[in-house]
């Protein structure tokens, strides 16, 4: 504002005027007062009635009520400033977005799924206040380089994400402390670091917690920084072996860290090997078993939650792994881990497999009484969970090489942040998860997949100490099990193995796909003959019994559960063309508009492609790519299937 004034002096009746002089107001100040309310987009509370931009410097001194909340928008500043006893909220997927300097001697409150970005093109950007700032998404937008100040540290809260998407992010040496934390439902909501496009200086000190239940036993671990060592694990827990190789007591010719040797000896069970020295470094991608028995701070007590601190330099870039196949070792069993600050997704086109069955293989410390592995192949989990793909960050896990010169290799774009993670659920074909427990508490699951029976689509059984419960395929034992559903008697045995003769209660925790639950697929157990169907949510009760192959997954006869094609609204179904010359494809005509399964197999039986339609017509355009042979397309409704033969 611009303002003219004079002066004019009276005394006994006469005046005088001064010249005129002119004078600017500065109205360029951007000091938060509150006066209306605390939202931060309401010109009102800004000292000039104008809400900071991308240009202007904010400052949020303390005021008697109504400190700044940034809700469901995005705020701006250039250089903000947060007085010491101030604070700002951010809420409801807010952002705050500094294009300058930020310096915070207050407090700043992000709630879940809010954001601070770094957005300058060019320059230095500097973070300073306060001796800890907190963020929960933190992102680096833009070209400059953002430093972390002198005397401070950074936290990302659990479940944020740190983006570097361009220019660099100087850590200057100081913590950058990624927090762990699982809920009671399992949920994993450990901090991470997203896919690096910039670059990360200076990170000697980045830190990621890895949250552990209280569950007193083993865990497969990795390292997601290089430069962790196993001493430094030991500031968190204790851990026993030979104390002059630097363990804790007591003092044994075995260490309950070790490492994984594939070539070893025959049984895979056998091919750990005790770790001998303290300081030995995690390797980026290698797997660790690991006993954590309790805090550090407490002697044998109850079982308490555990969080164990990974601290380095955190490993971005493509990753190769290390992997062998002796035919008079372990025939192949590798033990990895994830090699990033990240979880990761197995099902990630961003990896490269070489050689390898396709599943994994994890240990699950609070599995039962005692733990056990769980194995995700092919959009399925062996024991049911969703997404099953997802590898936490520190998690080791087994893979199976199939063959000689395994390979196995990654790139950054296999990060995913799980708490927002959509389960994009691939077109399934039907399958029934069971799950035992025995009156000791042991519990394990097993999964049978009706497909063409892929093996890329199967997981083995790995064995657990006290509980395993299995389908076989030839003569190996599976966890996951794809079987021919072409098969009209279809008939899996299933397996029982408990340490002890105990009483058994089995459950149907999923069922999906096409299935008809209640009189399709049946459940019998072999010493009683009982009969249940297989529908979600039913139980089956076993009492004791010698037999290893207790139950038996039978399909009833086809003809008494599926409609014959004499069937009016099967029989209008047609197909044309069936005979097909380069280039053509068929058709599929319904009198319907319900759900179809639509398969096609080659003359081995196995699938080519499965998709579903409510379609009247449906064109089958995949035949177009199809080499010349004979092909079934299997049409599967709710009024029955039908099969139909094309050749081309």
């Amino acid at each position: 504002t611009t303002t003219w004034f004079r002066r004019v002096v009276g005394s006994g009746g006469c005046s005088s005027t001064s010249n005129v002089v002119q004078k600017s107001i500065n109205g360029t100040s951007f000091t938060w007062t509150g006066n209306v309310n605390s939202t931060w987009n309401v010109s009102g509370n800004w000292c000039n009635n104008t809400v900071p931009t991308t240009n202007d410097d904010p400052t949020i001194p303390v005021v008697s009520t109504n400190y700044p909340v940034i809700d469901n928008i995005t705020a701006y500043g250039n250089d903000i400033t947060v007085a010491t006893g101030s604070r700002i909220t951010i809420q409801n997927n807010g952002t705050l977005d500094i294009s300058g300097n930020w310096a915070n001697n207050g407090l700043l409150y992000p709630n879940d799924g809010t954001k601070v970005r770094f957005s300058a093109a060019t320059g230095t950007q500097t973070i300073t206040g306060s001796a800890t700032q907190y963020f929960y998404n933190l992102e680096k937008s833009s070209g400059s380089t953002l430093v972390i100040g002198t005397g401070v540290n950074v936290q990302i809260n659990r479940g944020g994400l740190v983006s570097v998407n361009a220019g660099t992010f100087d850590l200057n040496n100081r913590t950058l402390l990624l927090k762990s934390k699982i809920s009671a439902t399992g949920i994993d909501s450990t901090a991470s670091l997203g896919v690096v496009v910039g670059s990360i200086a200076n990170t000697s000190n980045f830190t990621q917690e890895r949250y552990n239940s209280a569950v007193r036993g083993v865990r497969y671990i990795s390292s997601p920084v290089s430069g962790m060592t196993f001493a430094r694990l030991k500031d968190s827990i204790v851990i026993a072996g030979p104390t002059a190789a630097g363990f804790d007591a007591p003092n044994t010719t075995a260490s309950t860290a070790k490492e994984y040797q594939e070539p070893r000896n025959y049984n895979w069970t056998k091919c750990w090997v005790s770790l001998t020295n303290i300081n030995t470094v995690l390797a980026s991608g290698t797997g660790y078993y690991l006993y954590v028995p309790s805090k550090r701070t407490t002697v044998f007590p109850a079982a308490e939650p555990v969080t164990l601190l990974m601290k380095g330099t955190p490993f971005t870039g493509s990753k190769t792994f290390s992997l062998s196949y002796t035919a008079t070792g372990s025939t192949g069993w590798n033990l990895v881990g994830n090699p990033y600050p990240s979880a990761i997704d197995w099902d990630s086109p961003s990896w490269t497999k070489t050689n390898l069955d396709g599943a994994i293989y994890i240990w699950d410390p609070a599995m039962g009484t005692s733990g056990g592995y769980y194995t995700y192949s092919s959009s399925m989990a062996s024991d049911g969970r969703s997404n099953g793909s997802v590898i936490a960050s520190s998690q080791g896990f087994f893979v199976k090489a199939t063959g000689a010169n395994p390979a196995l290799s990654v790139t950054e774009n296999v990060k995913v942040n799980v708490k927002a993670k959509t389960n994009f659920r691939k077109v399934e074909p039907s399958y029934v998860t069971l799950k035992v427990t025995n009156q000791n508490g042991d519990v394990d699951f097993t999964t049978v997949r009706l497909s063409a029976g892929l093996v890329n689509e199967d997981a083995l059984k790995l064995t657990n100490p006290k509980l395993n419960f299995y389908s076989k395929k030839s003569s190996q034992n599976m966890s996951i099990n794809s079987v021919n559903e072409l098969f009209a008697n279809l008939e899996v045995p299933l397996y029982l193995e408990s340490a002890s003769s105990t009483n058994y209660k089995i459950e149907v925790i999923r069922v999906g796909g096409d299935i008809n639950a209640n009189s399709d697929l049946k459940l019998k157990d072999e010493s009683t003959g009982e009969v249940v169907p297989l529908s979600e949510g039913t139980v089956l009760n076993l009492s004791k019994d010698a037999n290893t192959q207790r139950l038996t997954l039978f399909r009833v006869a086809e003809s008494q559960v599926v409609t014959t094609a004499t069937d009016n609204k099967l029989s209008e179904m047609q197909l044309y063309p069936n005979n097909l010359v380069e280039g053509d494809y068929p058709t599929l005509i319904t009198s319907t508009t319900t759900e179809k399964r639509i398969t096609i197999y080659n003359a081995s039986g196995g699938v080519v492609s499965s998709q579903g339609t409510s379609a009247r017509e449906y064109a089958l355009s995949d035949f177009k790519h199809l080499a010349s042979g004979v092909y079934q397309v299997r049409v599967a409704s709710m009024e029955g299937t039908r099969v139909f033969k094309v050749v081309k």
